[in-house]
């Protein structure tokens, strides 16, 4: 049976880390995964998103998660900003290919016609749009000079707003 589990810890630094696990795994492995985490040799370099857009509100940096919301007419909107050493997940079908900052990387849109899964907040009783995987955007692209993948995905983005959003990132 499919289940989902979060694990949460703090190291002997004061590290904090999260792990969530939606699948058939159990508790005694998913100890065991957290405990052979390792930091890493030399530390990530940290990015930020020089550019977001912007049209009725400013979006906001969430404190959780390298992600910005913002809100347009009740109904947020999501940008995920990751990156990483080492690959990460593409979504299924065949990518656009284009250039961002000079590296060929892969774009893949989300319909903007598409509905996304509706939620009511328990608290307003408003309702809401999320991502599906048929609205989210997604441009993916490998820095060949420090092996850094990144990846962007916004809900229903079109390729411009994507474009520019990857050419705005900054070392911080």
């Amino acid at each position: 049976m499919n289940q989902k589990a979060a694990l949460a810890w703090e190291d002997a630094q004061g590290n904090l880390f999260l792990m969530l696990h939606s699948g058939t795994l159990t508790q005694a492995e998913l100890g065991k995964i957290a405990g052979s985490m390792e930091e890493l040799g030399e530390p990530m370099p940290e990015y930020r998103l020089g550019w977001t857009p912007s049209q009725d509100r400013e979006m906001t940096l969430s404190a959780v998660l390298p992600s910005y919301v913002r809100s347009i007419g009740g109904m947020p909107d999501f940008i995920r900003f990751a990156y990483a050493r080492q690959p990460l997940a593409a979504p299924k079908g065949t990518p656009e290919t284009v250039t961002v900052q000079g590296m060929p990387a892969q774009l893949w849109l989300g319909d903007p016609k598409e509905a996304g899964a509706a939620v009511t907040s328990s608290a307003s009783g408003k309702a809401a749009e999320l991502p599906t995987e048929k609205t989210w955007s997604t441009l993916l692209w490998t820095d060949p000079g420090t092996g850094i993948c990144f990846r962007i995905r916004g809900n229903k983005l079109p390729k411009e707003a994507m474009l520019r959003m990857a050419n705005s990132i900054v070392k911080t």
